[in-house]
């Protein structure tokens, strides 16, 4: 689109071109017509860390963040990597590895779906601009990510009050996309969230997930209403771990206050 603007500019004030002008118009309309209404399926990002030895001294004991094919899933992203390192392990669990590992003469490799991390100031990621617009940048010039991965910090006898999650937070080198496919990690933390957090990042993501199917179905009613209603049932009904009941006996336990509209 930019390229679009670039070429409008040269045609009306340098070149008076006005055919070609009329043409590139006519083409740029079509694409905000399509940004606007067609559903875009964005690629998914996944860190890959390259541990032991046995790895070149470029990879070796490194993470890097690549971006994957189109509507490539995590399972074909793997079997992608292993073909490039045959002699590699794929390591099964999303922990840190131990030194036992690192310091082997080995080839090990972890892959870990990762979530883009937008900076909360964004220009393009205000409440009040299109959902469209947010969604691109959400997942596009970005370079921190994340992944989360539950495990027990005490034990209450409730399965939901143990939970608690280790998220990790990755910074890239470079922005992605860009002209490479892969960037490396250049830093590294890790924040734990309790129980009543994860119930509080749950319910977010849940209202955003509807409102987003609100938008969509407003704007375009025609459209198939199955998975906005099966989501609301899902939330309005749902009769797995507990329900909306469950979460309201949470924010009770923890001294928050649930208020309904």
């Amino acid at each position: 689109m930019e390229k679009c603007k670039d070429l409008v500019k040269q045609y009306d004030e340098q070149l008076h071109d006005y055919k070609k002008l009329s043409a590139l118009l006519q083409r740029q309309a079509q694409l905000y017509q399509s940004i606007a209404t067609q559903e875009r399926f964005f690629c998914e990002y996944f860190r890959v860390g390259y541990y032991g030895k046995g790895f070149p001294v470029t990879l070796q004991n490194k993470q890097f963040i690549y971006r994957g094919d189109e509507l490539e899933r995590i399972s074909a992203f793997c079997e992608r990597i292993q073909d490039k390192h045959p002699k590699a392990d794929l390591l099964k669990t999303n922990a840190p590895p131990g030194d036992d590992i690192l310091n082997s003469n080995g080839q090990y490799i972890q892959v870990v779906k990762v979530d883009p991390e937008p900076a909360s100031n964004h220009p393009k990621l205000l409440p009040s601009l299109p959902e469209y617009i947010r969604k691109y940048y959400e997942s596009n010039d970005v370079n921190r990510f994340s992944f989360s991965r539950p495990y027990k910090k005490q034990k209450t006898g409730n399965e939901f009050m143990d939970l608690w999650t280790q998220k990790t937070l990755l910074v890239t080198e470079n922005r992605i996309p860009g002209l490479m496919r892969r960037n490396e990690v250049i830093e590294t933390s890790m924040v734990e969230l309790a129980p009543i957090e994860n119930a509080i990042v749950s319910m977010s993501n849940k209202n955003r997930e509807l409102v987003s199917f609100e938008n969509k179905y407003t704007a375009n009613r025609s459209l198939n209403s199955n998975p906005f209603t099966m989501a609301l049932n899902g939330v309005v009904d749902a009769p797995v771990n507990g329900g909306t009941p469950f979460f309201y006996f949470i924010f009770y336990f923890f001294g928050y206050s649930v208020h309904c509209n």
